[in-house]
């Protein structure tokens, strides 16, 4: 990776000077148990990464060395240094909470969405509280930066105590040999990506109901690193008559004959009609495939050729930062499902985490984080919430795809 483009890069959009994480003053953290000072809650410093590097490593990688920083060059990298925050004892980082702020949009309207990932603690380390002082820090961060709610890749207590909630009405569909080979059709070519057609896969992915903002600079890290998930990956180009109209992105190695779909985008006939070379290609037995909401053609076109759906919630678990900011971003979105008049009467409140929206004379009353996100972006186990509110709810949710950190 050229570190020197990502510097650049970080300080174009992200807005800040790695020089000047050098001088950032940090707090002290006296434990309950045990009485040695630590550096922390603050980000990490560009001297420390190699630390870092080390932690990260020991928990989720051991005996691979520089193996998660390889699998995230946007997110455990320089450029967002700034993002990642850690406790660090006596110049060892101990323990870690990374953030990646992204941009995303939902049903047209944009949104800001913090995403965290690559959370760990030395074992020796544990049960000091650590984790949780770094996660408030983080979400007192990406609160201060815009971002409405956070996407967490995991469901532990720790995240379950803040409110964090499963989401979204999705499915996932295995797609056995013999049902792709009945899909599957002669003028429709795959084809690996090259970087003349990432322009082509962003404007597949942006059609998406739900979507994370991508700049070119990020696709090219993407098909160049060949890295997504913890895994490795190939972007693969879908033509119908030699035109570019639709992409996948896969996990290299299968698994018992399982062919892992990480994300994909563009016409569902096409998409369809290319998954038999594409398995092929790997040798694969079966194709499983994250399907949203929105993907409702291409959830008939399996279904009618016997594909096996199973319902799935959206990525990870979602934890509310900003009501009402996020409730005033989604009003294009609210007036497109129920007319402009009703959506400037719409009026939101919150008080001792009860949070109330109403509409008209309709009121709708939610008691805590976690049962608001539920409601927001959808719960199958929360029944509907009756009157206007079924037409504003639930949102899109976000598949996490490329942005998985």
């Amino acid at each position: 990776m050229h570190w020197q483009r990502l510097r650049s890069y970080a300080e174009d959009t992200v807005g800040f000077e790695y020089d000047s994480l050098m001088g950032l003053a940090s707090t002290q953290f006296m434990p309950e148990r045990g009485v040695l000072l630590m550096e922390g809650p603050r980000p990490v410093r560009v001297e420390e990464l190699p630390s870092l590097s080390e932690l990260v490593d020991t928990v989720f990688t051991p005996g691979r060395r520089g193996e998660m920083f390889r699998w995230f060059p946007l997110f455990l990298s320089e450029y967002n240094a700034e993002n990642l925050f850690v406790f660090v004892d006596q110049g060892r980082v101990v323990s870690h909470v990374g953030v990646a702020l992204n941009r995303a949009s939902i049903g047209g309207c944009a949104v800001g969405v913090a995403c965290v990932g690559a959370v760990a603690t030395y074992e020796e380390y544990r049960g000091r509280g650590l984790a949780s002082e770094l996660m408030h820090a983080a979400i007192r961060h990406a609160d201060a930066r815009g971002s409405d709610f956070m996407m967490i890749s995991g469901g532990r207590g720790l995240y379950r105590r803040l409110g964090a909630a499963d989401v979204g009405y999705e499915y996932r569909a295995e797609v056995g040999l013999d049902v792709a080979n009945k899909m599957a059709l002669d003028q429709v070519a795959l084809l690996p990506c090259s970087e003349e057609d990432l322009d082509m896969c962003a404007r597949c992915y942006n059609q998406k109901a739900a979507h994370f903002v991508r700049s070119p600079f990020e696709w090219s890290v993407f098909l160049n690193e060949r890295v997504c998930g913890c895994s490795d990956i190939d972007m693969w180009r879908v033509d119908y008559r030699g035109i570019g109209c639709g992409y996948w992105v896969v996990r290299r190695e299968c698994k018992e004959g399982r062919l892992e779909v990480m994300e994909f985008g563009g016409d569902a006939v096409a998409l369809s009609a290319s998954l038999f070379r594409l398995l092929s290609h790997y040798a694969a037995d079966r194709a499983s495939i994250h399907l949203q909401e929105h993907d409702k053609v291409l959830r008939m076109i399996l279904l009618d050729a016997g594909a096996i759906l199973a319902d799935a919630s959206a990525s990870g678990t979602y934890l509310l930062l900003n009501f009402s900011r996020l409730m005033e971003r989604l009003v294009p979105f609210f007036e497109s499902r129920v007319g402009r008049k009703a959506a400037e009467q719409l009026r939101y409140a919150e008080q001792d985490d009860v949070y109330t929206i109403q509409c008209w004379e309709e009121t709708l009353r939610i008691e805590g984080k976690t049962a608001l996100m539920e409601s927001l972006f959808g719960n199958r186990n929360r029944g509907n919430l009756g009157g206007v509110f079924d037409k504003l709810f639930p949102v899109p949710a976000l598949w996490y795809g490329l942005n998985y950190v």
